[in-house]
């Protein structure tokens, strides 16, 4: 028959039989999966941001009405534009 551990000094306890080894691989994959989760979160947030900064900064749209396409204008001669233009942000100036 086998004596209880009462705690003598001078005694060691017994080695763990695996329950260490189980609760370090619990911690382990909950750590790797609270990091995959955070950089998946990180990286939809940084998506979001590049997204609207692609859309804010974007270029400006426009469609030429007149002239016609194919029309022919002399050198030298008068020639209407007309164009609309239109974009995310308000358009202040227009260059030909």
């Amino acid at each position: 028959m086998l004596k209880p551990d009462l705690g003598l000094p001078g005694r060691t306890p017994p080695p763990a039989r695996g329950g260490c080894r189980h609760v370090s691989l619990m911690v382990f994959l909950f750590t790797v999966g609270g990091l995959v989760a955070l950089g998946a979160v990180a990286f939809l947030y940084l998506r979001q941001q590049q997204d609207q900064a692609r859309a804010e900064f974007a270029p400006p749209t426009v469609l030429v009405t007149e002239p016609v396409s194919g029309a022919l204008a002399y050198a030298g001669s008068y020639l209407s534009v007309s164009a609309t233009a239109f974009g995310s942000r308000p358009i202040t100036r227009v260059e030909l």
